[in-house]
């Protein structure tokens, strides 16, 4: 079990909620997808816990989509007044949402193991 200490961080929070999915369903694939950049803003929260996914990943044997960098939405392509990919430095346009769905939809069809 982990200690409180171990829950304040990034990955040992990740870390507790994967052993806790685990211990339930030992059998189960976890596939960890990291977050979006966004524009117009500080990305290095989300570089945060993209980091902090990939190690807890590391550290249970899991898949990790790295959707923050090759999604191909970058926050410093993304301004307040380019609205191509993304309409309002967070949430996806239409052409944004069809981008990243492309992209899972092949990054899950490479990782998923013994689909249903």
């Amino acid at each position: 079990a982990s200690g409180a200490t171990e829950l304040q961080s990034m990955t040992g929070g990740l870390r507790y909620t994967c052993d806790t999915i685990l211990a339930e369903y030992p059998h189960v694939q976890i596939i960890l997808v990291t977050p979006l950049q966004r524009g117009v803003v500080d990305n290095s929260k989300i570089f945060e816990i993209r980091d902090a996914m990939v190690e807890c990943g590391d550290y249970g044997s899991m898949e990790v989509i790295n959707q923050t960098a090759k999604v191909g939405i970058y926050g410093y392509t993304e301004t307040v007044s380019d609205t191509y990919l993304m309409a309002d430095n967070l949430h996806p346009t239409t052409l944004g949402g069809q981008k990243i769905a492309n992209f899972l939809a092949k990054a899950l069809k490479n990782v998923i193991v013994n689909p249903i």
